[in-house]
């Protein structure tokens, strides 16, 4: 099941595979505001379905934290088309590591949301990107 605030006018509704020990709950579920006012052209949102923290760095200037089970939204600056360096990573309650690191090019006319989690096989954390490119109809 999933819970929609009556605030919320136009949700998205993220499913994941539910905990192994929890056999009544086969999915997770995760709303989000999916309004344009919260999640504008030209930024990311990172759905941490992982049960670590997560912290990025995108380019010179975008920092940010998501705790486990929350979101973060964030915009890269730049100019569009230029490319950036960016990391992520999780804390295993040890240490920081690694979860991703690559190149992005920085885009003002698109979003994208990104969804960490861990793997329930392999117990490697993984992130994917979803991008939304669509747009409105003339």
């Amino acid at each position: 099941t999933a819970r929609i605030k009556s605030s919320m006018s136009k949700v998205l509704i993220v499913l994941a595979p539910g905990p192994k020990d929890d056999p009544k709950n086969v999915y997770q579920t995760l709303v989000i505001d999916n309004r344009q006012s919260g999640f504008p052209n030209g930024s990311y949102k990172l759905v941490n379905m992982t049960p670590h923290p997560i912290r990025g760095a995108i380019g010179n200037d975008t920092r940010f934290e998501c705790k486990s089970g929350a979101t973060a939204g964030f915009k890269t600056k730049g100019d569009p088309g230029e490319v950036m360096p960016v990391l992520f990573q999780y804390n295993d309650g040890k240490r920081w590591r690694t979860l991703t690191e690559t190149r992005w090019s920085h885009n003002k006319d698109e979003r994208s949301l990104l969804c960490a989690y861990q793997d329930k096989r392999t117990k490697r954390m993984k992130l994917r990107s979803i991008p939304d490119n669509t747009r409105p109809l003339d």
